[in-house]
């Protein structure tokens, strides 16, 4: 019912853009991380309170019914992006394929997904490269070019957020190949982890903690 509340007093209210950025600020500022625009669905919401502590709980709701759909920051700000960049929440710079995103350990990401994964392993004090290049291969690598996301320890990590592209599908099924044939551990993200982060790496620390 507070959920159902939430969102439903959400859409009937009307709010300036200024109002909105400082909306959006709270909300950062209660989570204490930057979610990603669709986290306001019924199922994401109701995942990412479950991993808030009991603490925050009584201090996000008040904050959910406030804060407005990301729809209606997107036609304000022509993007949940834009919107983060100008509520002064997101560092970032244009390139020539459009906005980077600047984590928190000054590692360049290009989606604010990769910098909620690239914080979260500066937080929880994870030692990462950013873009490790994949062994050249003659058949699989021959240009040398194919970059993992991250890499950790030996671990490559993948964060698959184009999957169904078909071009996009196709390299992350050499990705594999190659990770198979040169022993690479591989570990891959998908958008729906991003709400799950704390369970997703749990093995993973565990992984890393074996490897030290």
């Amino acid at each position: 019912k507070c959920l159902i509340t939430a969102f439903l007093g959400a859409y009937k209210k009307t709010k300036d853009k200024e109002t909105m950025k400082k909306d959006l600020r709270k909300l950062v500022k209660t989570l204490e991380f930057i979610p990603p625009k669709d986290f306001m669905s019924i199922g994401r919401v109701s995942s990412l309170i479950k991993l808030l502590p009991r603490s925050k709980i009584d201090d996000i709701f008040p904050v959910l019914i406030e804060i407005l759909p990301h729809e209606i920051y997107e036609m304000e700000f022509g993007s949940w992006f834009q919107a983060l960049v100008e509520a002064g929440i997101l560092r970032a710079r244009k390139g020539t394929y459009g906005y980077t995103c600047i984590a928190k350990d000054g590692h360049i990401c290009r989606s604010l997904a990769e910098k909620i994964i690239d914080d979260w392993l500066f937080v929880h004090k994870i030692p990462h490269i950013r873009e490790p290049s994949y062994p050249k291969d003659k058949t699989l690598n021959p240009s040398g070019r194919l970059k993992a996301d991250w890499k950790v320890n030996n671990i490559f990590i993948e964060f698959l957020g184009l999957s169904g592209i078909s071009e996009y599908d196709n390299k992350i099924k050499i990705k594999r190949k190659l990770c198979k044939k040169y022993n690479i551990p591989l570990m891959e993200l998908l958008p729906v982890d991003l709400f799950n982060l704390d369970e997703k790496f749990l093995p993973f620390i565990s992984k890393i903690d074996q490897q030290r």
